[in-house]
This record gives structure tokens, sequence and C-alpha cells, in this order.
């Protein structure tokens, strides 16, 4: 990536490093439950805009804990393909959405 890249020196890619990939699972899901959705719906295959960006933010939460795809696959029930996809996506929209770098920050900070 571009060493100047705003979004990197601004930290709204960050995330609070955890130790365990239990711990990281932990935080993920208090974040998922106050943003008003389920660990069931992280897990399911609904396509609604609000529940895949949801899912493809706890991906990325994840990822940024410093899990792999792999256990971040494992974790929600998917292929690592589709984490990769996942992440990518939200690199994307991180640049170019500004409701989606709100919901990113507010998911990340727990807010």
């Amino acid at each position: 990536m571009n060493n100047n890249n705003l979004y990197l020196l601004t930290g709204v890619y960050s995330t609070h490093s955890t130790e365990t990939p239990k711990q990281a699972l932990a935080e993920v899901k208090l974040r998922v439950k106050y943003h008003g959705y389920e660990w069931s719906d992280v897990l399911g295959t609904s396509r609604l805009r609000e529940v895949v960006d949801v899912r493809h933010l706890t991906q990325f939460y994840l990822y940024k804990c410093g899990l792999n795809y792999m256990q971040v696959a494992r974790i929600t029930n998917r292929n690592h393909a589709t984490i990769i996809h996942a992440v990518k996506k939200c690199h994307t929209l991180l640049e170019v959405d500004k409701r989606f770098r709100e919901v990113w920050g507010n998911f990340r900070l727990g807010q």
C-alpha cells in the first residue's frame, strides 16, 4: 500500500491487538451485539446489505486483530477465500464509502 494513504495515517484501518483468538472472538461478539445484530447473523447467509456489512466488518476486525485467513474462516464458518474477499472489499469500501468508514470507525472502537 501507499505510505501516503490517509486512512493508514489516521488509523482508520487499525484495531486493538489481542493476545489470543478467543479474546478477539469475545470482543467481536460484543461489537456485533452492540450494533444490534446477533452472532447468528454473522454466521448466516442473509444478503441484506446491512447484514453483509456487519459480517464483513467482523471478518475484517478478526483479521486485523492478528488472526490469519484460516482462523477467521473457522470462526465464521466460511472458506478462507471468502475471508480474503471480505478483507479486500473492506479495504476498497473504506476508501470510497463514507457511510462504511463511519460504521467501521464505530465498530472498531466498540461504539
